[in-house]
Formats: structure tokens, sequence, C-alpha cells
């Protein structure tokens, strides 16, 4: 059983923002296999789906460390079964990367999952939404919206993909698990 995060910001605001790429994967997960999300027993929203139990921070971003410490402690969490899912602007839109352990970067939510979990090793995935264009802040890029155009490659090419990887990846195939997610590529649009 994996206990997939993905990370995001609460509130319709935020909803379709690039920095919310990893509440649009669960959303889109819930709805394939006919799951919901309710309250969880702390600060986050929780659905027990299929082969993974996934969970939506409700703290904010910057804040998403507390929720997961929350997580792991509740549900008693083995940390190589912890998948963290967020968005990278270093990756150019729709490549993805899962790695089993690393720094948290400049994203301000691993940062705090770090800070409080107290180690990076634990596996991510990061979903790719590219730099900005010139004159725009990093900031206002990652709370924008995705276009319609790259909602529909997100949740036709690179979320199958994930989530493929991710099945494999729970049923022990960890080799096949990477090479499935991280060979999806960028695309323009």
């Amino acid at each position: 059983m994996l206990y997939i995060v993905g990370l995001g910001n609460k509130g319709d605001r935020y909803r379709f923002n690039r920095h919310n790429v990893g509440w649009l994967f669960l959303d889109w997960v819930a709805q394939e296999w006919g799951c919901s999300f309710s309250a969880g027993m702390g600060e986050y929203a929780h659905s027990p789906c299929k082969y993974f139990h996934m969970f939506k921070p409700l703290t904010y971003m910057n804040l998403s460390g507390w929720a997961v410490k929350e997580i792991v402690r509740h549900f008693k969490v083995p940390l190589d079964k912890l998948i963290i899912i967020y968005d990278d602007v270093d990756l150019p839109f729709g490549s993805v990367r899962f790695r089993l352990k690393g720094s948290a970067g400049t994203h301000n939510g691993m940062k705090s999952i770090v800070y409080h979990l107290e180690t990076q090793e634990f596996p991510r995935v990061r979903i790719g939404v590219g730099r900005p264009p010139e004159g725009v802040p990093l900031s206002a890029w990652v709370l924008s919206d995705f276009s319609e155009e790259e909602l529909a490659v997100l949740r036709e090419r690179v979320f199958p993909g994930i989530l493929e990887g991710l099945i494999l990846y729970d049923r022990g195939l960890v080799d096949r698990a990477l090479e499935k997610i991280n060979t999806i590529k960028g695309v323009e649009v």
C-alpha cells in the first residue's frame, strides 16, 4: 500500500494553479477509480482508494510538512511507501521525474516536509510546469492556472503514465516504475 501526498493549496482560487498539480493528479486518480476525499484526522483530506491512501494537506503549500508529519505518525507510514507529488518549475511542462530520495531544492512545500520529517529519504514525483515567461515573477507563475490545453495533456498523457508507474512501484517493481515515470517527456502547448 502506498501513501500518496499531493501538494497544493486549498480553495477554489488555487484549484487549477500550476502549484496545485499534486492535487490535480489525486483528483484525476479519484475520478478514474470512483473515490472521494473526506476530512482526515488532522490537517489533511484523505481518500483510501484501491491500491493507495491518498492525501491532500490542508495547511497551504508552505506548511505542508505539518500535515505530512501527522499522516506519517497516524498511519505509521514507512518512508519508502510515502510518495510526495508536486510541481517543479525547473522541468519543462509535462516532464516528470521520480526519485527515491533527494533535496527539497527551492520548493517551499518540500522544504517544510523535509524539516518536519527530519529526513530527505522518501520518494517524490516532480511534475514539470515549466519556467515563467520573461517578465513574469516565479510566484505569479506557479499561482497561475494551467490552460485548457495543458490540463488536457496532464489528464490524457502525464497522469496516466504516473499512475501506471506508481502501481509498478507498489508491486515492488522499482526499476520499472522509475523507467516508466522518468520517460514521460515534456511537450510544447
